[in-house]
């Protein structure tokens, strides 16, 4: 076998791996080349300019509506039914008989005293005359007097339980449910239905801690009593309560609604929103523009790529503190600055640094939806 030389050996090795590696450094630089060649991937958004305006910073209080006439029906005084006047959920007026018991007892009873009344006034009226000759003494007076003013004490008495045999409506209300029949006997302390007025005017109840309370009465708060927060109502305090409550530390306040909606009914839980004294200024933005992750609510606020208007915007994710939702918008209390620019419909496609464009069609809201032909 004839000898080689190994440095020749590894000399040919390394011009080979060099030739190798030359050439996969120029397929490297090929791709490259390939890849520069496409645009830089982008989203197009619409966007907003953050403005600052005037707003009351409110507070909400968890509020229950209050019928400004309601009663419960309870009977007085035993007794079986002998007539029911009205039905479930029946408009009742003012002086309307609604439940009327037996008192046929208690009329004979009237029926007697009134007799021995007039027997007792006749026996008085002899004896005055008696005591006035001589012939009878102040002992006898005495006695005929107290005997006409017990059976009139005793008739006065029939009277007012036949009387409490009688309900009627107070007021003009309507009836609520009840399940009570003629012939039914009814013990004293039965209830028997509720009785709402039928007037537009309803209260709101709700408490203040003691530390928060800056209510005035005659000042006007909304009171929202659905699901969005621009379904609301406007009420004026009227009251507050004498104290603060020992146990929670709070006052209970109470407004007045007036031209109340029928879709709300006493005893419905509502929020009542208190504005602060002063007003402050905030960034509005809409509530698409507003984004959440497990840190919490964020905004992309957009800066501009290079000088060139047509070079678009980059990204760039911002933490924020919010507000409550106003009028359809987000209040945004500290995070951005007046004049920047915000992604709005479309924010949730962003990712930070991403190349940004502006949405040059008309803007559409954040409810809006692009239809099969668009």
């Amino acid at each position: 076998m004839r000898y080689r030389n190994p440095l020749v050996v590894l000399f040919a090795c390394g011009l080979v791996i060099v030739a190798l590696g030359l050439i996969k450094l120029k397929q490297i630089q090929s791709a490259i080349a390939f890849a520069e060649s496409f645009p830089e991937s982008s989203e197009t958004v619409e966007l907003k300019e953050v403005q600052f305006k005037p707003w009351k910073e409110e507070r909400a209080y968890k509020a229950e509506i209050v019928a400004a006439k309601e009663i419960d029906l309870v009977t007085e005084v035993d007794g079986r039914a002998i007539f029911v006047g009205f039905e479930s959920g029946d408009i009742v007026q003012e002086g309307q008989i609604l439940i009327r018991l037996d008192a046929s007892e208690q009329v004979a009873n009237r029926d007697a005293l009134n007799s021995r009344l007039q027997l007792a006034n006749l026996q008085y009226d002899r004896v005055r005359r008696l005591f006035d000759n001589g012939v009878a003494s102040k002992e006898e007076l005495d006695l005929a007097q107290t005997l006409l003013t017990s059976i009139r004490a005793s008739l006065g008495a029939s009277d007012a339980v036949i009387v409490k045999k009688t309900i009627s409506a107070p007021f003009n209300a309507r009836a609520g449910l009840h399940n009570v029949n003629v012939g039914e006997y009814l013990k004293a302390g039965t209830y028997i239905s509720k009785l709402v007025g039928t007037g537009t005017m309803l209260y709101v109840d709700f408490s203040v801690p003691q530390s928060k309370d800056q209510t005035l009465i005659g000042d006007e708060i909304r009171v929202i009593c659905g699901a969005a927060s621009d379904n609301h109502l406007s009420a004026i305090l009227i009251a507050k309560d004498a104290s603060i409550n020992r146990l929670s530390r709070s006052i209970r306040v109470r407004a007045t609604l007036t031209d109340a909606p029928k879709k709300v009914v006493p005893g419905s839980v509502c929020k009542a929103m208190v504005s602060a004294e002063r007003e402050i200024l905030v960034a509005h933005v809409p509530s698409s523009s507003v984004l959440f992750d497990p840190l919490g609510p964020y905004v992309f606020v957009l800066k501009e790529a290079s000088t060139d208007d047509s070079a678009g915007f980059r990204a760039s994710k911002r933490r924020v503190v919010l507000g409550p939702s106003y009028r359809g918008e987000r209040i945004i209390t500290e995070g951005v600055e007046r004049g920047e620019k915000i992604a709005s419909v479309g924010a949730f496609k962003l990712r930070e640094g991403i190349l940004v464009y502006k949405f040059a069609g008309e803007p559409r809201s954040a409810m809006t939806f692009p239809t099969h032909n668009e």
